[in-house]
């Protein structure tokens, strides 16, 4: 549902499915696309949307409305038990985590249309995930429970107690955003202080046969003429 910033009502949806078709986590997006998380057996229908699975089972499902209530895409995110997260960045990039069957975790990334960008999985995974939040160029952090050892990308965590506190980042793949802004006669290159390992290159002209120029990463800003 959508309420207006004094609580009117402005429209609500239903999701139907054969036996339980419930919904978890929701995030929206700067211009007010909201991504939802929730778990379905056999099938479930978003308006026109329908997912279905073979055989029954908790399954996982992401999907997408825009700002008045129309379902853009719907993804299925593997069988499992009951936790699930959502966020979404600046860009309208999605990430959704979810605890999976065998004691699997899920990480996936999803661009603005659906189409998956990648998949990062956690086999062995013993831990809870609580919470999911993205950055502005892309990183994926994750916050949960550690009850037992786990491996992250041969990184090994173990816990002292019943339960620890855990926090994860998963870098971003993906360039970050470049900004050209003409200045006289120049264009004004920038790009985040966030993107740690991106750097420009740059040449005297556009030729393919001329070496490219390796700028420091430290710099965020570069000026060609």
């Amino acid at each position: 549902a959508k309420f207006t910033g004094d609580g009117q009502l402005q429209w609500v949806k239903q999701s139907t499915g054969t036996n339980n078709t419930g919904s978890g986590r929701l995030a929206v997006d700067p211009v007010g696309n909201a991504f939802i998380t929730g778990v379905f057996t056999a099938s479930a229908s978003f308006h026109n949307l329908v997912l279905s699975n073979a055989v029954a089972g908790n399954y996982y499902y992401l999907t997408k409305y825009d700002s008045v209530g129309n379902a853009l895409w719907a993804q299925s995110l593997g069988m499992g038990g009951s936790r699930s997260a959502v966020t979404v960045d600046s860009s309208g990039n999605c990430y959704a985590a979810a605890e999976l069957s065998g004691n699997t975790n899920i990480f996936s990334k999803f661009d603005a249309g659906g189409d998956l960008l990648w998949t990062k999985i956690v086999p062995n995974g013993m831990f809870m995930l609580f919470q999911l939040a993205a950055d502005s160029v892309g990183n994926c952090f994750f916050s949960g429970s550690l009850y037992n050892q786990t491996t992250f990308d041969g990184q090994t965590l173990g816990s002292a107690g019943n339960n620890d506190a855990l926090l994860g980042k998963i870098n971003t793949s993906t360039p970050p955003p470049l900004n050209l802004v003409p200045q006289g006669g120049s264009v004004q290159l920038s790009w985040p202080d966030l993107a740690a390992g991106f750097h420009l290159e740059s040449a005297d002209h556009f030729d393919p046969a001329l070496s490219w120029t390796s700028n420091a990463a430290t710099v965020n800003t570069l000026g060609l003429t």
